[in-house]
C-alpha cells in the first residue's frame, strides 16, 4: 500500500503525533457496522500487530494496516486534511473513500 500524505495533512498530524516515537494504524473499523463492506476507515495512534505491513509513504510517518483491509482501501491512498471541517480525509485518486476520518 502506497499512502501519500499531503503537507496540510502531514503538518496536522505532527500536532497530534510524535513521528519519531509513535505510529500510527489505519483500520477499516466494522464493528457496530452490521457488514464487513460498511467499514469506516480510522487512523490509531498504537503500535503496529505482528501480521500488520507498513504502508509506503512520502513522508518520515510510520503506518500500519491490516492486509485484510487493503481489499476494502485499495493500494493507492491519499490522506488529505480539511481545514474547514477540521478533520482528516481519506481518498484514492478517483474517490472519497472518507471525507472526515478521525486520528484517535
Amino acid at each position: 500500500m502506497n499512502i501519500t500524505i499531503t503537507e496540510r495533512a502531514g503538518l496536522e498530524i505532527g500536532k497530534r503525533v510524535n513521528v519519531k516515537q509513535e505510529t500510527l494504524r489505519l483500520l477499516y473499523d466494522t464493528e457496530g457496522c452490521g457488514c464487513a463492506v460498511s467499514g469506516v476507515p480510522t487512523l490509531y495512534k498504537e503500535k503496529s500487530q505482528p501480521k500488520d505491513r507498513q504502508a509506503q509513504t512520502n513522508t518520515n510517518v510510520n503506518i500500519y494496516y491490516n492486509p485484510q483491509h487493503e481489499v476494502f482501501l485499495g493500494t493507492e491512498l491519499i490522506i488529505d486534511f480539511s481545514e474547514k471541517a477540521n478533520t482528516f480525509q481519506l481518498k484514492t485518486p478517483n474517490e472519497m473513500l472518507s471525507p472526515r476520518m478521525r486520528l484517535i
